[in-house]
């Protein structure tokens, strides 16, 4: 309940700061609401912000940060990255995705709502979508539980990955 009243009030603020793009608050009310909202609807914010602002020193890594999203909306070719699997034998980059259908789901183990998430994902690979789990580690402890925690949640069957060969 508590998120679903945070991703009002950020939807909100994004409503209104799409009305005033040359407004640096507008910027930084948009780069709040990133987590709830589309590259192609920030894209069509970063559109409409005057050259000018985008110049300003005082927004430019709000500014950056949002030109890298912006890339990911539709249009642009899909960037180019390098994933590995989780026990560091396969490696998996953009041209692993040409040609299939795939999903790729993006989160960390501390996630509550993977234990719902991961039945659904095995589904998905039984019906031939080739599916990938990124997951991102962000602690010490992460890196070391990590290979236990993909194969007793039989994640191992999946196309599990992270960002380093480490």
């Amino acid at each position: 309940e508590y998120l679903e009243k945070q991703k009002e009030f950020v939807r909100d603020n994004f409503e209104i700061a799409k009305k005033r793009p040359a407004d640096m608050i507008s910027i930084f009310a948009v780069m709040n609401s990133m987590a709830f909202s589309t590259p192609d609807e920030l894209k069509e914010f970063y559109d409409a912000v005057p050259k000018d602002v985008k110049e300003d020193p005082r927004v430019g890594e709000t500014i950056a940060q949002m030109e890298r999203v912006v890339k990911l909306s539709k249009g642009n070719p899909f960037p180019e990255f390098t994933l590995y699997s989780y026990d560091g034998k396969d490696t998996v980059t953009q041209k692993s995705f040409e040609g299939k259908t795939s999903l790729v789901y993006v989160t960390t183990p501390d996630v509550k709502e993977n234990d719902i998430i991961y039945p659904q994902l095995h589904k998905a690979s039984q019906k031939g979508i080739s599916v990938y789990i990124v997951m991102m580690l962000s602690s010490e402890e992460h890196y070391f539980l990590y290979e236990d925690y993909v194969k007793d949640l039989g994640l191992d069957k999946l196309n599990v990955l992270t960002g380093s060969e480490d």
